[in-house]
């Protein structure tokens, strides 16, 4: 997967250009945050895939079966499962750690991690996926001492974004009805799946 395989509108994929283009800019933290199924999980896989030499994804909803979580993160960031990985090259991290479904974890649990973001592995970059909503915004999910540490970037589509997101949908994928796309847009899961069952022959199709 590249860069351009994914749909964001402009203001969003210049932010990310930024983070690609200037690791050493960024803090050791960053937080994707929004709706569900806008594209934050598959991203942030994609850019540990371009930031870091190994890559290690956590479902935080786990955490309870972890009386720990907090050091078995920071203990995995010094951890390396492929040779040579620990070895950093210009411009890349040895080792990002993608903590997803962060909103579940409560604000003491978020707050252990103060230490591990700050004071852990400096070659390991962390990237925080976080659910929210109009109910649930970003200030009621993400603990105060973890929105400081972190740079933060909405993944959310807004109304001024629809038809410039619509139309590169179209572009790309132009196998979709644009009826399926205009319900479907503020899914990135949906059209995914849809893409994906057009590339299935339909005899194979139960």
């Amino acid at each position: 997967m590249e860069f351009n395989d994914f749909i964001f509108p402009e203001r969003l994929k210049e932010q990310l250009e930024f983070i690609l283009d200037n690791t050493s800019k960024i803090p050791r933290s960053l937080c994707f945050y929004g709706l569900p199924a806008k594209g934050k999980t598959s991203f942030a896989k994609f850019l540990g895939g371009k930031l870091a030499n190994e890559v290690s994804y956590h479902d935080c909803t786990n955490y309870k079966k972890d009386e720990k979580f907090h050091k078995s993160i920071d203990m995995e960031s010094y951890t390396f499962f492929r040779s040579g990985a620990n070895e950093s090259e210009d411009g890349l991290f040895t080792k990002c750690i993608i903590l997803d479904e962060w909103q579940v974890l409560p604000p003491k649990i978020q707050d252990s991690f103060k230490t591990v973001f700050e004071d852990g592995n400096k070659k390991c970059i962390f990237i925080i996926c976080c659910n929210t909503s109009i109910k649930k915004p970003l200030y009621n999910v993400l603990s105060p001492s973890i929105q400081s540490r972190c740079h933060k970037v909405r993944f959310d589509l807004f109304a001024r974004d629809l038809d410039e997101v619509i139309e590169k949908t179209k572009d790309k994928f132009p196998m979709l009805d644009d009826t399926f796309i205009r319900n479907n847009i503020l899914d990135y899961r949906a059209i995914t799946r849809e893409v994906n069952m057009k590339a299935v022959p339909e005899e194979i199709i139960l």
